[in-house]
């Protein structure tokens, strides 16, 4: 407002909550889901939902197809983690380029430039002149006509004075705390969009695009988020999954998907009539993880047609896995290209998981290729090498790819903890991912002394299903 009292400029703040969704963007939102039927790549990406598609056909959220168990299988997770050897030394470095001589007056030694400017015989009153460096050819342009003070010095004519601005003020300012929660609840309001909101949202918690990947494939595992993404795998569009109860293997039953705060306590109140209990717990990024314990299903049936939920997933670890394909599958589906052109040629080695430098991608394996102004994953087979194609993948399935063609899983399993090993950066891909998280509800814990990743309360079951998709 100006001193008189005459408004300027007026903002409006709305403040919103998963209990105030937003109704004309929820109109707009597109479902998604994975095509398990239809799509080869389904374990990796979801698409639009077809109207009419039958239940058993699709993947959404913790949900999967009824009528399908987990695979019988003979093979039996590993127990050692294989992946820990030295890492590689890198290649020798190429031969040096010899330059001729310098000038030692050159600009290139002196780091002056020696500007030579035409002759002029008359004022010039605008425009630039044009000027050429004599030693290396460098163009600079400078104003034909010079504005002069009264004094005789060139400058602006009039006294200039520097901004100065009191701040001492204005009030302290306290840090912020933005966590996952509050931006997942963000995310309840909107139920979905392009991907440009996800980021805009993520953005409020850490402003980098790793972060941004990280919180959706974090969401994706635990069966809250669906993403859509294109042939290269760049996501374009995100949905939450509607409210599911989905059991877990320790016998709880864990809230996913698009639950409100209200729901969540209609929820609470449900279960503590019919005698059990609904236990909240955050994990180390504030996320919350609740879970329902001591009621049947039968009842969270009746719980949830009550509030008007999507519904209960009884065994959803163990359904999910039954709508997996071998791992040879989706690598035979995946998008060929011509070899892209690199900068820089980085290969997976397995013994040690770590990216090593090559001078070239002329091997079977799994590659990260950097550009100018970005990388791609690839993997490539003897038949890619060949025909000099590779094939696109995240850079978790490549990893995985490559430890399936020497005739391995990428993982480690202990029994008596009942947790999962992976390799830093090789978290299990897509679908696998989600089907080890909803065995616990919790979502893979990083151990930076060992370079793992660490899957919690696994069931021996669903690890030797997952060697036996992750090796076929």
């Amino acid at each position: 407002m100006l001193n008189g009292g005459k408004t300027v400029q007026q903002s409006i703040l709305r403040l919103r909550s998963s209990n105030t969704p937003d109704a004309a963007t929820r109109r707009a939102v597109t479902p998604l889901a994975h095509d398990v039927s239809g799509d080869p790549l389904a374990a990796l990406r979801a698409t639009p939902l077809r109207p009419g598609t039958p239940a058993d056909a699709v993947v959404r959220g913790p949900s999967a197809a009824p009528h399908r168990t987990l695979p019988a299988t003979t093979i039996t997770a590993g127990t050692d983690v294989w992946w820990n050897a030295s890492k590689p030394p890198p290649p020798p470095p190429p031969p040096p380029i010899t330059l001729a001589a310098l000038d030692p007056k050159s600009c290139v030694v002196t780091g002056a430039h020696y500007i030579e400017l035409p002759l002029v015989y008359r004022a010039p009153k605008w425009g630039l002149i044009s000027g050429v460096c004599k030693y290396c050819g460098l163009i600079k342009r400078y104003p034909a006509h010079i504005r002069w003070r009264h004094d005789g010095r060139p400058g602006p004519s009039k006294h200039t004075v520097p901004l100065r601005i009191n701040v001492n003020h204005l009030p302290e300012v306290a840090p912020g705390h933005p966590d996952w929660e509050v931006a997942f609840d963000t995310l309840v309001h909107l139920h979905g969009g392009s991907y440009q909101t996800f980021e805009y949202v993520a953005d409020q918690v850490e402003g980098s695009s790793l972060f941004t990947d990280t919180f959706s494939r974090s969401l994706e595992v635990r069966g809250d988020l669906e993403v859509e993404r294109s042939e290269g795998f760049t996501p374009a569009r995100w949905e939450l999954t509607p409210a599911y109860l989905a059991e877990l293997a320790t016998g709880e039953f864990m809230l996913t998907g698009c639950w409100s705060r209200d729901d969540r306590d209609a929820v609470r109140e449900l279960v503590e009539k019919a005698g059990g209990t609904l236990t909240s717990e955050r994990d180390q990024h504030g996320l919350a993880r609740e879970s329902v314990a001591d009621v049947s299903t039968a009842d969270l049936e009746r719980i949830v047609a009550t509030i008007g939920a999507a519904g209960v997933v009884p065994d959803a670890a163990a359904r999910l896995i039954g709508d997996l394909p071998p791992l040879g599958e989706l690598e035979a589906a995946l998008p060929r290209v011509p070899l892209p052109g690199a900068r820089r040629v980085l290969r997976f080695h397995l013994e040690s998981a770590s990216w090593v430098q090559m001078p070239f991608a002329t091997e079977p394996g799994a590659y990260r290729l950097e550009q100018a102004f970005g990388r791609t994953d690839v993997f490539r087979t003897p038949a890619d090498v060949k025909v000099g194609t590779a094939a696109l993948a995240t850079v978790q399935l490549s990893k995985h790819l490559a430890a399936r063609r020497s005739g391995r899983a990428l993982l480690a399993y202990s029994a008596d903890q009942q947790a999962l090993a992976v390799p830093l950066g090789a978290d299990l891909p897509g679908l696998y991912g989600r089907a080890a998280v909803l065995c616990g509800g919790r979502l893979p814990t990083p151990d930076g002394r060992r370079r793992l990743l660490v899957y919690h309360d696994v069931p021996q079951r669903v690890a030797d299903a997952l060697t036996a998709l992750l090796t076929s």
